[in-house]
């Protein structure tokens, strides 16, 4: 059973082609969803601004992520491998404390509560951790891929 959606980036170059990165992970879900209706959306970002980080995390590091994983035996869809890479980094887990029980409580933050400083040192550290446990390569926001 394939996943429904997909995100994508992409660029446009000076005649108005689109460039799409990470385009065979597109090729791959519109072929696991043969003979079915899709809806395509497109949306400009800025990137560097938290949605940019954000549409940049979603359409290159978790597939990335997902992919990597998959080569060493982990089949995960990516809500399971998002709560795989948050555990990648320190950002990622809130720790209270509860002095009626005298226990630290430990959950995961959400995407949305991190601040734009707070991604892109999230997916410093998913960088760190792809290339060092996955031997594989994560590019950063900003960098060309074709």
């Amino acid at each position: 059973m394939s996943e429904n959606k997909h995100k994508s980036l992409g660029r446009t170059d000076k005649q108005g082609q689109l460039l799409i990165i990470q385009r065979g992970a597109l090729l791959e879900f519109l072929k696991n969803n043969t003979d079915r209706r899709i809806m395509l959306t497109a949306e400009v970002y800025e990137p560097g601004t938290t949605n940019g980080l954000r549409a940049y995390f979603y359409g290159v590091v978790l597939p990335i992520c997902q992919k990597g994983l998959r080569r060493l035996g982990y089949s995960m869809n990516q809500r399971e491998t998002e709560k795989i890479l948050k555990r990648q980094s320190p950002i990622m887990i809130e720790e209270t404390w509860d002095p009626e029980t005298c226990q630290c409580k430990v959950q995961l933050r959400s995407l949305s509560d991190l601040s734009s400083d707070e991604l892109r040192w999230y997916i410093e550290d998913l960088q760190r951790w792809a290339a060092e446990d996955l031997n594989i390569y994560i590019p950063d926001p900003n960098e060309e891929i074709i």
